[in-house]
């Protein structure tokens, strides 16, 4: 199960059981044991033991409510009629079984105490990560939607990028850090690719232009620059420029390394998933900043 599979049913099945303790809807053994399922599809292993021990005990304690609250009935005294012949004798009804329903009820309070007890550790359990995966899924939905608009302009301008797309997605759900390492790689060519097309290498010839007293080399392997240039000629505003440009720049730096690790086969540079996820992220923001002009 991929990691957005993974978040959307953790939150769907934590509102399910805060909706099942909240409404009383099913038996807290049940609810413990759909908790033991938000614990491992949130990878909490910790409290998967717990969760499920916690099913089995609250199963006992409800059976032994049902089958106290079955015998407190049968308890009941029955109606009796008492008299006696004697006008001065006092009669006194049977003691009962007053003594035995005293017990049950106290049984069952007790049990009942016991419960309440795992409810609530359950319900601030299950509401804690329904919070967590709230707010994770808001910022989920501004970068889908940031992704998407991506997405679609870049489909304009280079169709053939939806293959990139595909490489990308499938490196980043890997469990392998080489293809972690070949996502990254995959965005420095899908930069250099849109470079390729808003402003092309060499322009009039050149393989370096002038650019405010400076030189800048624009060749092919030149595609930060080249991009840049595309800004500084588009761009409104100084400091978007200055902004975009240099986080282009770090980016594209970063971006290269990887390349060149990648091409020696060598793939140390990436350590972790979210390292490449944080590269693809940011190649998206600055796509989005760079089509917008």
């Amino acid at each position: 199960m991929n990691p957005t599979d993974r978040h959307t049913e953790a939150l769907h099945l934590a509102e399910d059981i805060l909706k099942n303790i909240e409404l009383s809807e099913i038996p807290l053994s049940n609810i413990c044991l759909k908790a033991t399922r938000l614990a491992r599809l949130t990878l909490d292993t910790e409290n998967v033991e717990v969760l499920s021990t916690w099913s089995s005990s609250c199963a006992s304690t409800e059976a032994y409510i049902e089958a106290a609250k079955l015998q407190l009935s049968a308890a009941e005294d029955k109606p009796i009629s008492i008299s006696s012949a004697n006008p001065s004798q006092i009669v006194f009804p049977p003691a009962g079984n007053m003594g035995e329903r005293v017990g049950l009820r106290k049984g069952i309070e007790k049990a009942q105490g016991n419960l309440q007890e795992i409810y609530t550790k359950v319900y601030k359990y299950v509401l804690n990560i329904y919070f967590q995966k709230k707010f994770s899924g808001i910022s989920q939905e501004i970068f889908e939607s940031t992704r998407t608009t991506v997405d679609n302009k870049l489909k304009e301008l280079i169709p053939e990028s939806v293959k990139k797309f595909i490489s990308i997605y499938e490196n980043l759900k890997s469990d392998n850090v080489e293809d972690w390492s070949n996502a990254v790689h995959s965005c420095r060519k899908l930069l250099k690719d849109v470079a390729d097309k808003l402003f092309p290498s060499n322009p009039g010839g050149f393989s370096a232009i002038d650019r405010k007293g400076k030189k800048v080399k624009v060749g092919d392997d030149n595609y930060v620059n080249r991009l840049i240039c595309y800004i500084e000629d588009r761009a409104g505003s100084d400091t978007f420029k200055s902004v975009i440009g240099s986080n282009l720049q770090y980016t594209g730096e970063r971006m290269d390394a990887i390349s060149d690790a990648i091409q020696k086969g060598s793939h140390t540079d990436i350590k972790s998933r979210y390292e490449a996820e944080r590269f693809v992220i940011y190649t998206y923001l600055l796509l989005g900043d760079i089509l917008s002009l």
